[in-house]
């Protein structure tokens, strides 16, 4: 029963994204440049969706409700578009200046729909002398911390 109610807040919480889905919030053409944005960085058939929130910080949402479909059926088919969800806060909707935020986020879609960190890390971890380097750092900052 707790699990089923904790599946109906996260639901209920991903509703303000379907009335803007009808309703974006954002001015036409910046909504058309996130839509072409997101469609170069995560997917060609990408879904985004603008929503403001109260919330006091940008976030951003991939596929929103993949858990609940996977643990209610046979889970999202593979040529389904991604969808994106990217919250923006309220107060800052007409700031163009602030916008370029949303491609930060758009990054977190990009990164969730192929991998992008865990490939950059990995490839990282290949490259001995910046594992040197990394390692010799981490000990620096340890040894300036008074750490053992």
């Amino acid at each position: 029963m707790r699990n089923l109610l904790w599946q109906v807040r996260k639901l209920q919480s991903n509703l303000s994204w379907l009335d803007a889905a009808q309703a974006p919030p954002l001015d036409l053409g910046t909504t058309y440049y996130v839509e072409d944005v997101a469609r170069a960085l995560v997917a060609p058939q990408v879904e985004v969706t603008l929503v403001t929130a109260d919330h006091l910080s940008y976030a951003t949402s991939s596929d929103p409700w993949k858990t609940l479909i996977e643990d209610w059926g046979a889970g999202i088919p593979a040529d389904e578009p991604t969808v994106v969800v990217v919250f923006i806060p309220r107060r800052e909707q007409a700031s163009g200046l602030l916008h370029p935020l949303i491609v930060h986020e758009l990054g977190h879609a990009a990164d969730s729909e192929r991998g992008l960190v865990n490939s950059i890390w990995a490839a990282a971890q290949q490259r001995r002398r910046l594992a040197r380097r990394f390692a010799g750092d981490v000990q620096g900052f340890a040894n300036s911390q008074n750490v053992d």
